[in-house]
């Protein structure tokens, strides 16, 4: 199964422009995202501390199931550092590519310390998340 990733990069543009971020170039470079491949990315750099399943459990960090497109700091039951619940941040391309690579810097005081550098894992990421999202 493949995920455009044409949609990726015009909402990246879109919403990253207008809020001000630098938008990783890597969310435009291949037409196509091997989910498999994304899916196995998220596991190598989320899996420690998130699931992204439909059971609704959290584990060190929140669930990630649907969370492409949501507001932060609303999965139930998990406890939020106050600067993240402050934040108001909405999930997409473009704020997931930023928090991705340096959480504290998007929001100081959020708890979330891991950084992933590499612009081609965080599309990855991104793409299997919001291979993830309510459809519509």
């Amino acid at each position: 199964m493949t995920f455009p990733r044409f949609n990726l990069f015009l909402l990246a543009i879109t919403v990253g422009v207008s809020a001000g971020y630098v938008v990783s170039p890597s969310l435009a470079v291949a037409e196509d995202v091997d989910l498999s491949a994304a899916q196995k990315q998220f596991v190598t750099s989320c899996g420690t501390c998130h699931v992204a399943d439909d059971t609704g459990k959290n584990r060190q960090g929140p669930n990630l199931y649907s969370i492409f497109g949501a507001k932060s700091g609303q999965a139930v039951g998990f406890k939020y550092s106050e600067a993240l619940m402050a934040a108001n941040l909405v999930y997409d391309a473009a704020t997931l590519d930023a928090w991705l690579e340096n959480p504290k810097k998007i929001v100081a005081g959020t708890n979330m310390a891991y950084k992933q550098k590499d612009p081609a894992k965080r599309a990855l990421v991104i793409a299997y998340l919001q291979s993830l999202a309510p459809k519509p």
